[in-house]
């Protein structure tokens, strides 16, 4: 594989480098066990193949060099891997946060064969970062966290993202430059599952969220002391406009 460096300041911008999962190759085509895993509606493997293909061939069209993590892996962790209705929720894995890998933890027992898997990958792919990269001990999926700017993060302490993780992650995120950590509670349930269906960083200036966000206070953290403010003024004071989206 073509060697890269890891680096990301931002959630826009030009994309170099993407990791993808194929879905799964099982169907669920009763609802009830669809919803008993999870999902709010059956599982069609070859709608969910049809799809994937489109958003990996217009990456590729675009320039961007796709990794499809799963053919990657070994014949006997692959027959596993394909069995895994979460595998193609990438983002929750792994992130990067600066010029420093960080390591999800599954707050699911769905999804906790997934983080091996695929953290192997990355230690064999990226070695020299894997060595100083970030990993808590408890529970912490990388959709619960986006990067605002070079300054700030917003982390969701969620269904899947625990407090002590944050905790024993917020001393690695200052080291790589940035000044705030702002911590927010949504609700626990299957649509708010993490922050990245509820918020998300359209530009330089620009945050998209769900109308609901706009109620709840957040947590500030700095590397000296610990506030507490409201998520408009917060993203206004790093240069972030608002759009809320009527749920």
């Amino acid at each position: 594989m073509d060697s890269f460096q890891l680096n990301c300041w931002s959630e826009h911008g030009e994309l170099k480098v993407v990791m993808l999962c194929a879905p799964s190759l099982v169907d669920v085509t009763d609802l009830t066990v669809a919803e008993q895993v999870g999902w709010s509606d059956t599982v069609n493997h070859q709608k969910a193949m049809d799809n994937f293909m489109a958003l990996k061939t217009t990456f590729e069209k675009a320039g961007v060099h796709v990794l499809d993590y799963a053919r990657e892996l070994a014949h006997d962790q692959q027959l596993l891997s394909e069995q895994l209705l979460n595998r193609y929720f990438v983002r929750d894995l792994a992130c990067v946060i600066g010029n420093r890998l960080l390591l999800g933890n599954a707050g699911s027992s769905l999804r906790k064969p997934e983080y091996p898997l695929a953290h192997s990958l990355l230690e064999k792919w990226l070695p020299q970062q894997w060595k100083a990269n970030l990993q808590p001990l408890h529970s912490f999926e990388c959709g619960d966290l986006l990067i605002l700017n070079k300054d700030a993060v917003l982390i969701n302490l969620g269904m899947r993202t625990s407090i002590e993780a944050i905790e024993s992650l917020k001393e690695g995120i200052f080291q790589e430059g940035f000044s705030e950590i702002a911590i927010i509670d949504l609700p626990k349930s299957n649509d708010t599952l993490h922050l990245d269906m509820n918020c998300n960083v359209v530009n330089a200036n620009l945050v998209v969220a769900k109308s609901f966000v706009r109620h709840f206070p957040i947590q500030v953290l700095t590397a000296q002391s610990s506030r507490f403010d409201m998520v408009e003024s917060f993203l206004k004071r790093h240069g972030l406009d608002v759009y809320w989206l009527n749920s």
